[in-house]
């Protein structure tokens, strides 16, 4: 049976775990490597370095399988210019073996919950160009693209 909970202290070494084998998925991407230089939401050291567990603007969930930590997903908001707030899905992630019953579904579904809750106007979350099923599983769930990102190397 799966579920969805916030993350406890408990569950660092696990996040840590979680998170550097997304990091290892997402560098293998197209844009994966400059993505994550850029990220200031970051699992190191066992520490969560942006967001603590315990702030108030931003959540960390764990998504569980028969009571074990299989995926995580983080979520804050960000101010608009209009005082308004947006939700930022910086990581969602669930462990090969664990996908395509549910879990990431229900991660998306509580930071979804979450942002509206805090009275988010929508939730924004990214797809690496050719992560067709990662773009696949947000358009399912009501994720369409309001933006393109472009880059060129210069170094």
């Amino acid at each position: 049976m799966e579920g969805v909970r916030p993350a406890v202290e408990a569950d660092v070494p696990r996040l840590v775990e979680l998170a550097q084998a997304f990091r290892t998925e997402v560098a293998a991407e197209k844009g994966g490597m400059v993505w994550l230089r850029e990220q200031l939401v970051a699992v190191v050291d066992e520490a969560l370095v942006r967001i603590p567990l315990d702030d108030p603007d931003a959540e960390v969930l764990v998504g569980l399988i028969d009571d074990v930590d299989v995926g995580y997903a983080v979520v804050d908001t960000s101010p608009l210019v209009d005082d308004g707030r947006l939700a930022v899905l910086h990581e969602i992630y669930v462990e090969d073996g664990a996908r395509g019953v549910g879990v990431g579904s229900a991660l998306l579904e509580a930071a979804a919950t979450w942002a509206t809750e805090r009275g988010c106007i929508g939730i924004d979350a990214f797809a690496l160009p050719g992560a067709r099923e990662t773009k696949n599983f947000f358009e399912a769930h009501g994720l369409v693209t309001r933006l393109l990102r472009v880059h060129r190397n210069l170094a």
